[in-house]
């Protein structure tokens, strides 16, 4: 478990330290968690990038994440992608 944010800014590039949520985020939506994982391009937040064409992005508590999200919302709604 990543406590505090140093931990958090090291460990963005690598699968490992989020694997666990990323297959209960895939289970909860109905994707394969045993398909192949890695890590899309470091960023402020985790984004995995999943075989079956899907993306994962964990939002942290070390930020403004309810801030970020909505931009998110907003910038796959303009590109005419939904979040589910």
């Amino acid at each position: 478990m990543i406590e505090v944010p140093n931990d958090y800014g090291e460990q963005l590039s690598q699968l490992e330290p989020w694997r666990e949520m990323v297959d209960i985020v895939l289970a909860r939506h109905g994707f394969d968690g045993s398909a192949t994982k890695r890590m899309g391009k470091a960023g402020t937040f985790p984004t995995v990038l999943v075989e079956n064409n899907c993306v994962v992005k964990l939002f942290s508590p070390f930020l403004d994440w309810f801030l970020c999200f909505d931009a998110e919302v907003v910038a796959c709604q303009s590109h005419g992608t939904t979040l589910s």
